[in-house]
């Protein structure tokens, strides 16, 4: 995305980043509590009775239910839209800003949804980076992954939207600061 050839900022084509595996994986879910327990329950429905296989089938209804509103939230995955002035991206990023925020229903429930933001209401961005280990049993040693973050704050509040890849991060930063026409180090005050 190059927002210099563009006359006025914000004129430009909308970014939007899909991280795909999180969505095939939500998809391998639904598919998995939709058509392989009730397979495994019609197997076994000799030593099971009614009353587990009912509350077994709601169990699989709520699970199907939550990872149906997860796919909807990750579905788009990040996207800038300058003709709304949005930043928008799956749920699950937001910071807690006092302890009070931990027993509420509605942090917990930001996974299922999409959060959007004004472009206008961030006030500093920044981008980090962090690394997994994880062992590998077949080469018996650990494989290293990275996370690209982008960290926004505003009147909003904090909020982390992660990226599998670099240029995506970066590109997103980038918009972002040119939008808002923040300079070094990327610090808008109001």
């Amino acid at each position: 995305m190059d927002l210099s050839s563009k006359s006025e900022v914000g004129t430009g084509e909308n970014f939007k980043a899909i991280d795909t595996f999180v969505v095939l994986l939500v998809i391998g879910v639904i598919v998995a509590i939709s058509i392989v327990l009730p397979a495994i329950l019609m197997t076994n429905r000799e030593k099971i009775d009614l009353f587990e296989l009912v509350f077994l089938a709601f169990l699989a209804m709520i699970a199907n239910a939550a990872a149906m509103y997860r796919l909807l939230a990750v579905w788009h995955g990040v996207e800038i839209d300058f003709a709304r002035k949005t930043l928008s991206f799956p749920g699950g990023g937001m910071v807690a800003n006092d302890l009070i925020d931990y027993v509420r229903p509605s942090f917990f429930l930001q996974y299922f949804n999409r959060i959007t933001v004004d472009l206008s209401h961030i006030h500093q961005i920044g981008i980090s980076t962090r690394t997994k280990l994880k062992w590998n049993k077949g080469s018996e040693k650990y494989d290293r992954s990275k996370i690209h973050i982008l960290e926004i704050s505003g009147s909003f509040g904090n909020a982390y939207v992660k990226f599998k890849q670099e240029q995506k991060c970066q590109q997103a930063y980038s918009s972002i600061a040119t939008y808002n026409s923040m300079g070094e180090p990327v610090v808008l005050r109001k």
